[in-house]
């Protein structure tokens, strides 16, 4: 969080959020993954997140969680990043004429007071050029960057399948 938008906030809020980042970065992988706040627009909580391990010399991988978003307005998440790959993305996936078809999100929505699945299959992220492969009990970072300017880093076990 830039510190100009935590002046922003109240005293109260300000306190909030300090305290929840210090929460956040105390425990490199909580049991419920972590959150961001968004001034007026609710947090951003990443559950369950998890890398899928590849095998050796692969040059992608793929990342599930849940998004949950517990305010009253939506928010979107404009771009992801990651130390583990030259790039990131977010992918949807989906049936065309009998063949699967997998397509970029340029921006990613979660609904005020719900909730987006990335799972396989379905919406998930992609790390392109992996630096390394993803081997499992390891782990990486990926950033999500809202596009309020704000963002929120995620440690992701690497496992064989999904938990």
């Amino acid at each position: 969080m830039s510190i100009r938008l935590l002046a922003s906030l109240t005293r109260p809020a300000a306190l909030a959020v300090a305290l929840l980042l210090a929460a956040c970065s105390r425990d490199p992988a909580p049991a419920v993954g972590a959150a961001a706040s968004s001034a007026g627009a609710g947090t951003l909580t990443v559950e369950s997140p998890w890398l899928r391990a590849t095998p050796p010399g692969a040059a992608m991988g793929a990342g599930y969680a849940q998004l949950r978003n517990n305010g009253d307005r939506p928010l979107r998440i404009t771009a992801i990043s990651s130390p583990l790959a030259e790039s990131a993305m977010l992918h949807s996936m989906s049936m065309d004429g009998g063949v699967m078809k997998m397509r970029d999100i340029d921006v990613l929505e979660v609904p005020a007071h719900g909730s987006v699945s990335l799972a396989p299959g379905g919406t998930h992220l992609m790390l392109m050029g992996l630096h390394q492969g993803l081997q499992t009990g390891s782990s990486g970072e990926i950033r999500f960057t809202l596009d309020n300017g704000q963002s929120l880093s995620v440690t992701f076990p690497v496992r064989d399948a999904a938990p």
